[in-house]
Order: structure tokens, then sequence, then C-alpha cells
């Protein structure tokens, strides 16, 4: 009886031990989106989609505030968390960046508009 007393309260001090870890890995997270005006451009989306990636970052960076939109996408097995900024054009393909949430650029490029709500 008294063995099994220190198993489960041993069993109990590793959950709130794990419940502490996860609650300061939360407040270590950013608790803000990334700057468009503090981007840190890389050569990765010029190199892939050329003077596409230098026009989307210039028509993101100067869309009106009533057209941009933002969408904060989940970790994936390849990436961290990410942010999508895109301008909403009335026409069918619209101008976005993908930034890591520390503000680095991930790539630049124009897609569909409907597209950069859906994270990829």
């Amino acid at each position: 009886m008294q063995a099994q007393r220190e198993r489960s309260g041993s069993g109990l001090l590793w959950i709130a031990l794990l419940i502490l870890a996860a609650l300061i890995a939360m407040a270590m997270l950013p608790r803000e989106l990334p700057s468009l005006q503090n981007v840190r451009y890389r050569e990765h989306a010029t190199l892939r989609h050329g003077c596409d990636a230098l026009d989307a970052r210039a028509c993101v960076q100067n869309c009106s505030v009533d057209r941009l939109r933002v969408k904060l996408c989940p970790p994936t097995s390849r990436h961290g968390l990410s942010v999508v900024y895109w301008c909403a054009l009335p026409m069918g393909s619209c101008p976005g960046t993908v930034l890591t949430i520390g503000g680095l650029e991930r790539t630049s490029y124009y897609r569909p508009c409907a597209d950069w709500s859906v994270c990829r």
C-alpha cells in the first residue's frame, strides 16, 4: 500500500512539472505578429519567383489598411508558426508574403486571393 502511494505521488509530481513546463513555454512564445516594417527579406523568394517576389513585397508593404489581410498558421513538421500577409485586391491574383513568427521572410509571390487564407 505504501509503495502504491509513493508511485501515485511521484506521478502527480511529474504531471505538475509537465504543466509547469508547458506554461513556461507558452509564456516564452511571441505575443505579437511580426511588423511588416521590420521584415527581414531573404533571397529565396527572388530566386524562386523573380520579379513577382519583389512586386509582391512592395504591394503588401504599400497595401491600404482596409485591404491588408493576415492569418496566423500553426506549425508544420517543416516550419514553426507562420504569419501570412496579403493584399486583397479586386483582381483574381493577390500579392502576399509568408513570414516566420520572428519576421523572417519565407517567401513572397502572387496567388489566387482565396488561397492565401488557407494555411499550407
